[in-house]
């Protein structure tokens, strides 16, 4: 074992789809108590009551942020929510991969234009990242992994990879 080890932590932003569902669920909620208040009387704040509540559980699952482990020669794709819940969401060894390259290098197009293709995007949504993918074949499924690696964990997967790893 080498014993080589890096992480890199992405926060996520808020996308536009999780800030207009929690304006709706505000929306639903306020139309809850007056269409109460006004219908039912003094126990037209229950549907209201109701309402919040879910909003109040469903509202921080919009916070996710992500880490990448690379420990000797296999990157961890962490999720966290509300910086508290983790999850592993998937585990790659970069003995199976085919290739790692920045998203926008022309290695990657037949992977991105492939028939079928399964992309899981671990980055931080923003526009100005840094992006690369990681291609690899499960089966006969074709996967791409969007990220954003730090430079000690490009360094590293070269040192590992040489010949899959690209810069470019």
């Amino acid at each position: 074992m080498d014993g080589q080890y890096c992480e890199t932590y992405v926060k996520r932003g808020v996308l536009t789809k999780h800030k207009v569902i929690r304006a709706l669920i505000w929306l639903v909620a306020l139309a809850a108590f007056v269409a109460g208040w006004l219908l039912i009387g003094p126990y037209g704040f229950i549907p209201c009551i109701v309402i919040v509540l879910v909003g109040v559980f469903i509202s921080p699952s919009f916070n996710v942020d992500y880490e990448y482990v690379y420990v000797d020669g296999q990157i961890d794709f962490d999720r966290i929510t509300s910086g508290e819940k983790r999850k592993t969401m998937l585990r790659l060894d970069l003995d199976g991969i085919e290739m790692m390259a920045p998203l926008s290098s022309h290695r990657l197009d037949s992977f991105k234009n492939a028939p079928g293709l399964v992309k899981h995007d671990f980055s931080s949504q923003k526009p100005d990242a840094v992006l690369y993918g990681i291609a690899y074949t499960e089966g006969d499924k074709r996967n791409l992994v969007v990220f954003e690696p730090g430079e000690e964990m490009l360094a590293l997967a070269t040192r590992k990879s040489p010949r899959k790893v690209f810069k470019d």
